[in-house]
Formats: structure tokens, sequence, C-alpha cells
């Protein structure tokens, strides 16, 4: 009597099974922390350095539109900093100054780990959220959420509260190729704390990779 291949792949199956010898193996699923470092992992980047210009709509200490130019840094494996060097009006004495801002994605696997994972839609796409906290305990920030777009990972959006779910300062990413790395374009931020609120746009200019960027800039943060 011939045999199928039908039965011979059942006999197969029976035997490996009789045998304990088990098929292949599915990978197991990444954890968040893993999903966040191939979310911003970029190969051989050290360090870069690019100019940002902002238009700022104030809303609270004081209702008014400005502009501002600034740099933003990052160096390997977690350090940012954004110096705003120019702010137009009356608001630039009250932007001026360097911030440890963490609008730089490639700083986040270092500063943050993740609790949990949940995938789901955001205006329509597939996306994975992240929920995390800072490695260091932070007073102020209780709960930060980073969103992926799926399947590619690509950072498109990151959210910090401080305190109550009406705290927050979030930012949404239009991310560019820039030589072989993936690198913010443009971003909304979005600004709601007890002191001051705002509005602005950030357009990136040209990205210096592995640029020097002295200890300087990130030790006189605020």
């Amino acid at each position: 009597m011939r045999c199928t291949r039908t039965s011979i792949a059942i006999a197969v199956t029976l035997l490996l099974g009789t045998l304990g010898i088990a098929g292949p193996k599915r990978p197991a699923p990444l954890s968040g922390d893993q999903l966040l470092a191939r979310a911003t992992a970029t190969p051989g980047l050290r360090s870069y350095a690019v100019s940002v210009k902002f238009a700022v709509r104030l809303h609270k200490p004081l209702g008014m539109r400005t502009t501002a130019v600034g740099a933003a840094y990052f160096r390997a494996p977690g350090s940012s900093a954004l110096t705003i060097t120019k702010a137009g009006g009356l608001a630039g004495a009250f932007f001026r100054g360097t911030y440890k801002i963490d609008v730089i994605p490639q700083a986040w696997p270092a500063s943050y780990g993740v609790l949990s994972v949940e995938r789901g839609l955001s205006g329509g796409r597939a996306v994975v959220v992240l929920h995390a906290l800072p490695r260091t305990a932070s007073p102020d920030v209780t709960a930060v959420t980073f969103t992926l777009a799926s399947p590619s990972l690509t950072p498109i959006a990151a959210e910090w509260q401080y305190g109550s779910a009406a705290q927050t300062i979030r930012i949404t990413l239009s991310n560019r190729r820039t030589g072989a790395y993936l690198l913010p374009q443009a971003a909304t931020i979005s600004v709601n704390l007890p002191k001051y609120a705002l509005d602005a746009a950030a357009t990136y200019g040209a990205y210096q990779l592995n640029a020097p960027v002295p200890d300087s800039v990130f030790a006189r943060t605020r």
C-alpha cells in the first residue's frame, strides 16, 4: 500500500512526539525594554547636533505668539539637551537656556524602564504603546507613554505626566532618513503645566552626525 505525503507527515509528527522532540519554537516576544531599544537603535551613532526652529503659541502665563531658535544634542548612551539661543518678543528671557528635555528618542532607553506593552490603533493605524517610568526615581514624573508605529517600531509620540493626568508634556514626531538613520524631521510639542502652557511646532535642520558634544552642554541643563 502506498504511503501518501499526508500519512508520512502524520507518522513523523507522531514519532517526534513519542521521542519527546519538539518542533521549531517560535521566538519569544520582545520585552517592553527590548521594543524601546529596537525602536530607537542607531548603531554606530555616538552623538549628533541639530538646529531646531520653533513656532510657539504661549497660553500661560500670558497669551502670545513668538518664535525661538536653538539646537538639540545627543550623546550615547543617554545624554540629551535642548538649548534655546534666541527667542522673540517678551518671551525671550522666559525661553532662553539649556533644558534636559527628552525630545530625542535615542536617549529614552537609558532613561526609562518599560512596565507594560499595549497594542492598538491610533489615528487609524496600528501602534505599540509602551508604559514606562524613569529608571531613576523622579519626584515629578508619575507616568510616561511612548507610542511606536507598528510593525516598523518607529517612535511617533511620547507623553510625560507630572502629578495629575492634566499636567503633561506631549510630543508628536515626524521622522526622515538621515544617512543610515531615521531621525526626527519635525515635531509638535504641547505643554500643560501649572506655571505655563504652550503649543509649539519644531522644524529640525541639518544633522551633524557623530559631532563632538562638550560636557558643558549637558552640565548646564535645568
